[in-house]
């Protein structure tokens, strides 16, 4: 097979905009990028995705990205007024561009669903080049779906959200919460999209939350060992969704609580099983546990062996580190 294909994507298109925080989380580019290379006949050449990548939600895209070996294309609007056709008009210029630069590319996939593309299908028509669109059933333009030569049809991350959030109802009704739990709950809204400092000061807030709860107050002092990190993870979980500990700088949840108890008023205990519970610093170590190392500082996040063990984990192989 030759490398005959450039893929363009409209990612404020494909996430449903930028004021839309419920869709992104579901929003698979590994996905989207499977879907079209099952029904191509030639192989990718030029891959483009056009956003605002200064937003701090598209992060959780930026490892689709890297993995995929997408050119992440910057757009900031015009400076004033309605900004939403820029990255569409950037991507309709750069895909004619192509058509005269690289005469190999013969065929061209629009992963939008925007009526707005249907006339640079129609001249693409005029150089004699195949167009595929690719997009929701929901939002696609049914003059686009009519001008391209074939569509492929994405699963709606919609319709995922829908049911994530079905099965979130059923397990609060089924499974029995702590109470702890249930007055967060109550007192706190889940977020959408958090950035790593929103994910960090918020998991510091957890643990204030904690502290200043009354119900919580024995166990902090060392009654039964200490409050539960099951408790802790339940409601930052609730809070912030699933979290990509590598990602964040963390190899997994527990290094990610010693980093966040270093500027707390609570510390991390442990028993021979290694299992982990929270207390106050201020209180002797419960019997049969003993103190958690806290990082004492950002000397222990910025090593060469830390950074290995977060890309061995993150399966990023983009680096090659020294012996």
């Amino acid at each position: 097979m030759k490398f005959n294909t450039a893929i363009f994507y409209d990612i404020e298109n494909l996430i449903g905009g930028y004021k839309k925080e419920n869709l992104l989380p579901f929003v698979s580019l590994k996905a989207v990028h499977q879907s079209i290379t099952e029904k191509l006949t030639g192989k990718v050449a030029v891959q483009r995705a056009y956003a605002n990548w200064n937003t701090p939600r598209l992060s959780v895209l930026c490892g689709d990205i890297v993995h995929l070996g997408i050119d992440p294309i910057q757009m900031f609007g015009f400076g004033r007024g309605p900004d939403q056709n820029a990255s569409d008009i950037q991507l309709a210029i750069d895909v004619i561009e192509l058509v005269f630069q690289h005469e190999m590319i013969d065929t061209f996939v629009i992963v939008s669903g925007d009526g707005g593309f249907s006339a640079l299908a129609k001249k693409l028509h005029k150089y004699g080049k195949t167009v595929i669109g690719c997009s929701y059933p929901r939002i696609t333009s049914q003059v686009l779906e009519g001008v391209c030569d074939s569509y492929i049809w994405l699963d709606d991350p919609l319709e995922e959200a829908e049911k994530m959030a079905a099965a979130q109802v059923e397990r609060v009704v089924v499974n029995p919460v702590s109470p702890v739990v249930s007055k967060f709950r109550q007192a706190f809204s889940p977020l959408t999209a958090p950035d790593r400092d929103k994910i960090l000061y918020e998991a510091r807030c957890i643990l204030e939350f904690f502290v200043q709860d009354e119900s919580q107050a024995a166990l902090l002092q060392g009654k039964n060992g200490g409050v539960k990190t099951a408790i802790y993870n339940e409601i930052l979980k609730y809070r912030l969704g699933g979290l990509s500990y590598p990602f964040l700088g963390f190899s997994n949840s527990v290094e990610f609580l010693r980093y966040i108890t270093q500027d707390s008023p609570c510390k991390l205990v442990k028993d021979k099983t290694q299992a982990c519970k929270l207390v106050l610093k201020s209180v002797a170590c419960p019997e049969g546990y003993t103190d958690v190392k806290l990082y004492g500082g950002s000397g222990d996040i910025h090593t060469t062996e830390h950074y290995r063990s977060l890309w061995k984990k993150a399966d990023l192989k983009l680096f090659i580190f020294p012996s």
